[in-house]
């Protein structure tokens, strides 16, 4: 499962990037996100492991990830660990006249028979993500 989604805002490439290189916001603008945080590092950086608490309904559960590709300040992407899916996600911002724009991109790979729901969950999947941006953009200004 794949998603991607745009917004552009009214604030500079820099003041996003920094908001969003710091994890912990995930929880402000990421509905199903309930913690986010580097191990053993303050900032993004290659190689730098994380874990994000997801609250699905009633399921809660913690994906570990690894910062897979960097260029600071504009581009920023993970790789999740495999337990409990496979994939990953990034981040780019990119200056856009007075502003910028955000694109995001999530990769979900589910396991075994559980593939066979990853058109319906998808769909979801991609509606949320939209949905994220849209929090994102409202919280940005």
């Amino acid at each position: 499962m794949r998603a991607s989604s745009r917004l552009q805002v009214n604030q500079s490439a820099a003041s996003v990037y920094s908001f969003l290189a710091d994890v912990s916001n995930e929880t402000r603008w990421r509905q199903s996100i309930v913690g986010s945080r580097y191990v053993d590092a303050d900032a993004p950086e290659l190689g730098v492991h994380g874990q994000t608490d997801v609250q699905m309904g009633s399921r809660a559960l913690t994906m570990s990830w690894e910062i897979s590709h960097l260029t600071v300040g504009e581009y920023v992407a993970w790789r999740l660990d495999g337990n409990p899916w496979h994939g990953g996600g990034s981040y780019r911002v990119t200056p856009v006249g007075a502003g910028c724009e955000i694109e995001a991109c999530l990769e979900v790979r589910l396991r075994g028979i559980a593939r066979v729901l990853e058109p319906v969950i998808g769909f979801s999947f991609g509606r949320g993500l939209r949905a994220d941006l849209v929090r994102l953009g409202h919280l940005l200004g």
